[in-house]
């Protein structure tokens, strides 16, 4: 769950919307899809499951997720029945799931304004001058391309 939001997969386009064109853009990374039928209906099976529900993944994200992370979670799963252990998995919700991307990407100053405001007070993370002047100089030469 927590790779989500990395651009794993990177060809994967999320602007897609028709199923023959999300299999079709699936199908050079994944070449099991071209040589097995029975992969190719279950892929679609899928595509159609994610377009009937809702998730505030990306389609990439949720691809990532569902059919990679799913895959070995289950195998893992499997070798630990042999343990007499209880397991909660709070990451196989799909509503903590959506909840968790609904986060900022830098939600930590929120989190500690509402816990300990006070410990806002003390720089934390200090940029460096380079950093700064990085950034200047990264922001004043895509101004000037334009």
């Amino acid at each position: 769950m927590w790779e989500t939001g990395r651009n794993f997969y990177p060809t994967i386009d999320n602007a897609l919307t028709l199923e023959e064109d999300i299999l079709a853009n699936l199908k050079p990374r994944f070449p099991i899809l071209r040589e097995s039928k029975l992969h190719e209906e279950s892929v679609k099976l899928w595509i159609q499951h994610t377009q009937a529900t809702h998730s505030n993944l990306s389609f990439r994200d949720r691809f990532y997720l569902e059919q990679r992370v799913s895959g070995w979670l289950a195998a893992l799963e499997q070798a630990m029945d042999l343990t007499s252990f209880d397991r909660i998995h709070p990451a196989n919700c799909q509503d903590m799931i959506d909840l968790l991307a609904l986060t900022e990407f830098n939600p930590q100053p929120k989190i500690i304004q509402e816990l300990q405001p006070k410990l806002l007070e003390t720089a934390f993370n200090p940029r460096s001058l380079k950093e700064i002047l990085k950034d200047f100089y990264y922001f004043a030469y895509h101004k000037l391309r334009r």
